[in-house]
């Protein structure tokens, strides 16, 4: 019998605590349940932080620059799963031992804005990244735009790994003015945008949200005196069947570093069009007027402007340019990715 390949893969999945929960994690358990199934595959998934308080995640990064050996030299293959926080300082301590290990390792990225960090730092700290993250045999991205950028610097090979998610059952429904946002409630994913934007609306339109409210901002009572409809955190495989029960996703976000919103690419799996902004890369995946709408960032009164437009005339044209856009973000075509370089197969 072939021996398997086993593979560290190193990544913060959700779990109880609630801070664990965001876009970066569920991905993250999305392909831990996916590389599983190969039979080719040993796979041991450790989780980077137990501590997700504020600053408490130091602890933890401390103790995994003492532990990680002891963890690589029983594998064959580091996969990193990292997070803009971890990027620059931490990963580059870790990926020392990998090297002294002289083990085979596999860097993935996430969020849209690893290049933009990269070039704002000073040249030695550069040189740091290119001797350590960029000396890895494989580098993920999740933009078009940062697999472009690194490749003309690493002679490893980036590839390109969107946000993606399950094909989806689509459910067929006629436009009832229901529409949902579905992320972390920040300033920033646009919420006061779509506050300003809701007090304007005729009658008969819905917006709900859903996510774990930033308590520096809001609490729960802050909506109540609003047209927003405050519904609560959904569990990660609670997201899909809450969907189903709305036409329009919203998320004007202008958040640094945004990359492929998860909220964005759950929409579209199961055939719901989505208004968000022309802003970093999310125009890769929504094209204006095809599958979704763009407005400008911070912008309410073209974000009112974009909800009304939807109509019963218009809304199966923008359904089905949503289906058909969701192809390159199936998870199951999406995630192969993984297994191919873990496997050093065909090369993708």
């Amino acid at each position: 019998m072939k021996k398997r390949t086993k593979v560290l893969l190193f990544a913060n999945v959700p779990v109880a605590e609630k801070r664990s929960l965001g876009g970066a994690t569920v991905l993250a358990q999305e392909i831990v349940n996916f590389v599983k199934k190969n039979d080719q595959l040993v796979i041991k998934q450790v989780q980077i932080r137990k501590f997700w308080k504020p600053k408490f995640q130091l602890i933890d990064y401390i103790l995994w620059i003492i532990k990680f050996p002891f963890e690589i030299i029983k594998h064959d293959i580091i996969s990193i799963h990292a997070t803009k926080d971890m990027h620059f300082y931490f990963m580059p301590i870790l990926i020392i031992w990998i090297k002294l290990f002289k083990k085979k390792y596999v860097y993935h990225c996430f969020a849209g804005n690893f290049h933009k960090q990269y070039i704002s730092k000073r040249r030695l700290h550069r040189k740091i990244i290119d001797l350590t993250i960029l000396k890895a045999n494989y580098l993920f991205f999740e933009t078009k735009e940062m697999v472009s950028f690194f490749s003309k610097k690493v002679k490893g090979e980036c590839i390109w790994m969107p946000n993606s998610r399950k094909p989806q059952v689509i459910e067929r429904k006629v436009f009832q003015k229901k529409f949902v946002f579905i992320s972390r409630i920040l300033p920033c994913k646009g919420v006061e945008e779509i506050l300003a934007a809701s007090k304007k609306l005729p009658e008969g339109y819905t917006i709900d949200f859903y996510g774990p409210i930033n308590n520096s901002f809001y609490d729960e009572d802050y909506f109540y005196k609003t047209p927003i409809n405050y519904r609560g955190i959904l569990k990660p495989n609670e997201v899909i069947n809450t969907l189903k029960n709305y036409n329009i996703m919203l998320l004007p976000t202008y958040c640094y570093g945004e990359g492929y919103p998860g909220s964005i690419i759950e929409s579209l799996s199961v055939g719901i069009p989505v208004i968000t902004t022309n802003f970093n890369c999310i125009p890769e995946i929504i094209e204006d007027q095809k599958n979704g709408i763009l407005v400008p960032i911070k912008d309410s009164i073209e974000l009112l402007k974009a909800i009304l437009s939807f109509t019963e005339d218009n809304y199966q044209l923008y359904v089905d340019k949503a289906i058909k856009s969701f192809d390159s973000l199936n998870s199951e075509k999406v995630f192969n990715k993984f297994i191919n370089c873990y496997l050093d197969g065909e090369k993708t």
